[in-house]
């Protein structure tokens, strides 16, 4: 019974969070634009900005680009001052998450 009636939340939540997914696409996407005018201003960042993925470590993401962990760490200080990303912690690792 408690297994069926979690279920039923489970699959109803994942209804709520397609239909808040679809609201919200004017959203993100002139959220998208404000990121690309105001941090995004040469080739380098926005290669960053595209290997963001949860997956990458900012280490990696320095390697891939080929720049500087400084180079990336800043980058994603100012898109978490915005609140397009957060940082998620695996171990002693760092890995980017976009929120957009």
């Amino acid at each position: 019974m408690k297994e069926e009636i979690l279920s039923k939340i489970s699959s109803q939540l994942e209804d709520i969070q397609k239909i808040l997914a679809i609201q919200t696409i004017p959203v993100r996407k002139q959220a998208l634009e404000i990121v690309k005018k105001e941090c995004l201003t040469t080739p380098v960042r926005e290669k960053m900005f595209k290997l963001i993925d949860g997956k990458n470590s900012m280490a990696d993401i320095a390697k891939k680009v080929k720049v500087s962990s400084e180079g990336v760490r800043l980058l994603l200080v100012e898109l978490e001052e915005l609140g397009v990303i957060e940082m998620k912690k695996a171990g002693r690792t760092k890995y980017p998450v976009k929120l957009i």
